[in-house]
């Protein structure tokens, strides 16, 4: 509702990156108002991508695999030497089946060591740590998880970074993004 001649709007979003343009209409009187084109930037960083997409379909009882994705992209001059990964799941919803090696090599072409922790798997539980002597600046699989869906509904394969760092031992941010999973009966 305008009060005097001013609409206020609150929890508006843009979603993705490039070129964007915001429509407002009203009914009465009939006015389309659209504005010009507004660039959202790509936010530098280094991201951990659970699953290839932030959404996915499984089915109940068959198998879907889960790839860990380090996403360097846009790291803007980050890299990465050594990352630990916890990755949960609602035990209710999945077993867990497996998990296989991923491709995380570094810049000297050396393979990472990745220890894997799946003692706790059975409740919803995969700890990883990895390492390798150099830097890291491109995009990497760190690991696979293969779940089994037990139940339909919607369920979500989450992942916490715990620590991770740089050639040079310092410290670096890695933001996960989560799988939502639509799980049909």
């Amino acid at each position: 509702t305008a009060v005097n001649g001013v609409a206020t709007f609150t929890n508006l979003a843009i979603t993705g990156t490039g070129a964007h343009t915001l429509q407002f209409a009203t009914s009465s009187p009939t006015l389309t108002v659209t504005s010009s084109s507004v660039t959202v930037a790509s936010i530098p960083g280094v991201f951990l991508n659970v699953g290839a997409t932030p959404t996915t379909t499984a089915t109940v009882s068959t198998n879907i695999t889960v790839p860990l994705q380090v996403d360097l992209s846009n790291r803007g001059g980050l890299d990465v030497a050594s990352l630990t990964v916890t990755v949960t799941w609602d035990p209710t919803k999945f077993t867990y089946v497996s998990n296989a090696a991923g491709n995380w090599t570094d810049d000297s072409a050396g393979s990472a060591s990745v220890t894997v922790n799946a003692t706790n798997a059975a409740n919803g539980t995969l700890s990883l740590s990895g390492f390798t002597s150099d830097a890291t600046t491109s995009s990497f699989t760190l690991r696979s998880v293969t779940l089994t869906p037990l139940v339909g509904g919607s369920a979500t394969v989450s992942a916490s970074v715990g620590a991770a760092g740089n050639v040079n031992g310092s410290s670096i941010t890695v933001t996960p993004r989560n799988l939502a999973v639509t799980i049909n009966p």
